[in-house]
């Protein structure tokens, strides 16, 4: 009995000291709530207005190289042992001499019958003479390489005194002429491209200016053309050699609509999706100031870059605002503050703003 006087007392005591902290809390004035106190303070963010890009224009970046406008491989017509052949670096004029044989004999044949044939012209006409003429000159000519054209002698096959064929390339020229840049190209570059259009080339450190002059209507290999460019600057001030590789820079208008929005404005998530953060302002609320906004992820394409800058898609229309710094400090329906940077960004192809 003692012990459950004991064990009644003590559930007393706890029910009693439960309804005293029940009566203390129930003293304490109620917590007031101020409006907007539970509100973060907006974040700035940069924005600028987007415009749809009118007559855009990409710039494509290909290597070609600087090829002669003529170049071939020269062989005589007969077999013999070589009396003369140009040195290397040689600069022949069309019609003279590149190479000949030792035909000394003939020489001395075609000699002695063309002062027969003179003698015999007194007399009349002596076909039989001028028939054997005509032939050993052939024979004479056959041992003599000349060069089609004003050229540069690039290679020799054979030296003075080895034996030849017509089997056998003597020797390799090229044309004088300046070179053209030849570029492999996509065929979506190449057939965009007009006759006599303006391309620079960066020969060496030195911009040159040429022009389109030729492209392969069949396709070199697979989705590839095959386009010849004219130069139309002075080569004389610039080192250059056959074969160079060269920097080819094409202005392309653009195929695709769009805005040209800075890098720094896109995001790309997991998937491989590019989106972008509008800062929309919220309308009709009174409480929310004119410089404030809510943001809204949107979905875009990504069609081309250029420099820091990219041209998207995504139904877009122009005066909405982007966010174009600190994209990484907001999410979609956060209110943020807009600062408007437009002023101070220039878009591809446009002078300052001026907004």
């Amino acid at each position: 009995m003692p012990r459950n006087r004991s064990v009644k007392k003590h559930q007393a005591l706890i029910h009693t000291a439960t309804l005293f902290v029940l009566v203390l809390v129930g003293c304490q004035p109620a917590l007031r709530t101020v409006p907007g106190e539970d509100q973060p303070t907006p974040v700035n963010v940069s924005t600028m207005r987007l415009r749809r890009a009118v007559n855009s224009s990409e710039t494509a970046t290909f290597f070609g190289a600087l090829k002669p406008i003529r170049e071939t491989q020269l062989r005589f017509g007969k077999p013999g042992t070589i009396a003369t052949i140009k040195p290397l670096g040689s600069r022949v004029l069309a019609g003279e001499p590149l190479a000949t044989l030792k035909q000394a004999d003939l020489e001395t044949q075609v000699a002695d019958l063309e002062s027969r044939v003179q003698a015999a012209a007194s007399t009349g006409p002596n076909l039989n003479l001028e028939r054997q003429l005509k032939e050993a000159q052939a024979q004479l000519e056959l041992g003599i390489i000349e060069a089609p054209w004003d050229c540069l002698v690039t290679d020799r096959m054979l030296d003075e005194g080895s034996p030849v064929s017509p089997e056998m390339a003597a020797l390799r020229i090229v044309d004088t002429q300046p070179p053209r840049v030849v570029i492999r190209l996509p065929r979506r570059v190449a057939d965009r491209l007009q006759m006599d259009q303006r391309i620079w080339v960066v020969v060496g450190d030195q911009p040159i200016e040429c022009q389109v002059d030729y492209r392969s209507l069949e396709e070199i290999s697979a989705g590839s053309k095959t386009v010849w460019l004219a130069i139309q600057s002075d080569l004389e001030q610039i080192p250059w050699a056959l074969g160079q590789t060269v920097e080819v820079r094409f202005n392309l208008a653009s195929e695709q609509p769009g805005c040209w929005v800075p890098l720094s404005a896109l995001n790309r998530d997991a998937s491989g999706l590019w989106s972008i953060y509008l800062a929309t302002q919220a309308r009709g609320d009174q409480q929310t100031p004119e410089d404030q906004g809510i943001i809204q992820r949107k979905l875009v394409r990504l069609y081309q870059l250029q420099n820091e800058w990219a041209l998207i898609d995504g139904s877009l229309q122009d005066d909405q605002r982007i966010v174009v710094e600190g994209t990484h400090r907001v999410v979609s329906g956060q209110r943020v503050r807009i600062l408007d940077v437009t002023t101070q960004l220039t878009r591809p192809g446009e002078e300052a703003t001026g907004e």
